[in-house]
Formats: structure tokens, sequence, C-alpha cells
């Protein structure tokens, strides 16, 4: 699994390719709590997972959401898009309802999460 976090326009884009797992995906975030204290002043984080191989696991998306409601005083009101290639969109919906200090929706390109984040 390869992983690298960008900035751009005041979006921070993580970009994955390979297998990835969920301890990929956490350490991702970490990385970003780790490099930026006070994520207030960016428009969001688009995350992208095209061309990779999700191992699927149903527990995921719960322990997705614990960890990322650990850090909810960091993540108050940002915007979450995800652009996927393959039908896993909605584990994307479900943690936007199980993580409520995030808005987090799916995408199938970078553009149009592009546009949702920084209109």
């Amino acid at each position: 699994m390869k992983a690298s976090i960008e900035i751009k326009d005041k979006v921070i884009i993580r970009r994955f390719s390979g297998e990835v797992s969920l301890d990929d995906m956490i350490n991702s975030w970490k990385e970003i709590f780790n490099k930026i204290e006070d994520l207030s002043g960016y428009k969001g984080v688009i995350t992208l997972f095209e061309n990779v191989v999700m191992p699927g696991d149903p527990g995921n998306v719960n322990e997705m959401s614990d960890f990322l409601n650990k850090y909810s005083d960091r993540l108050k009101n940002l915007k979450v898009a995800i652009v996927l290639d393959h039908p896993v969109i909605s584990n994307a919906v479900m943690v936007d309802h199980m993580v409520k200090h995030l808005q987090v929706r799916p995408f199938v390109t970078e553009e149009a999460a592009f546009r949702w984040i920084a209109p």
C-alpha cells in the first residue's frame, strides 16, 4: 500500500494505492494530526481510493467511526470527500451518519469532490 498526503488550495488530499487496510487509513489520519495541529483553517479533506483493493470487513466502518469520534474536537465541521471507483460508497454514507461532527460524502471523481469542498 502506498499513501500520500498533499495540500492544495487549503484542501488536504490523501491518496491511496494498492491494497489498503483499516490500519492504513487510520495511520493516514494520524499523520495529518501530527503534521497539522489546527485543521480549522482548511476547507476539507479529499480521500482518493482509486484503483485500490480494500478487503471488506463490516466491522471496519464501526472501528473507523470510533477512531474519528475520538478526534471530534479537531475534526469539527470538517468536510470529508471520499472518491471511490468501486462499490463501497455505502461505507462512506454510514460513517457520515455515525460521526456527527463531520460531513462525509462519496464521489466518483476528484473534481466533483473539490467542487463540494471548495465551491
